[in-house]
């Protein structure tokens, strides 16, 4: 497997220093709030995919009363030490 050093982007700096602000689990609505936008874009939900898949992120999928029977939340990981610069696996995280 190959093993790289790879650069966060803007974006994805700025939904983990969100989440680290507010030190606990965020839905989506909350991080687009933090992070200065309406609403989360598709390429935004495909970062925290891949944030998640760093182990930068932590996602919980929680039970809600809606139709959609479901939503995600996210919040910082514990483990993470420096959020501009990772070590990651290619592989598995397709950035």
């Amino acid at each position: 497997m190959l093993m790289t050093e790879l650069k966060l982007t803007t974006r994805a700096t700025a939904m983990l220093t969100a989440m680290r602000a507010n030190e606990g689990f965020m839905t989506r609505n909350e991080l687009a709030d933090a992070t200065g936008k309406r609403n989360l874009s598709p390429n935004d939900i495909m970062l925290l995919g891949k944030l998640s898949s760093a182990g930068l992120i932590d996602i919980e999928n929680r039970a809600a009363s809606s139709t959609q029977g479901a939503f995600f939340v996210y919040r910082a990981s514990e483990t993470t030490e420096n959020e501009s610069t990772f070590i990651s696996n290619v592989d598995d995280v397709p950035f």
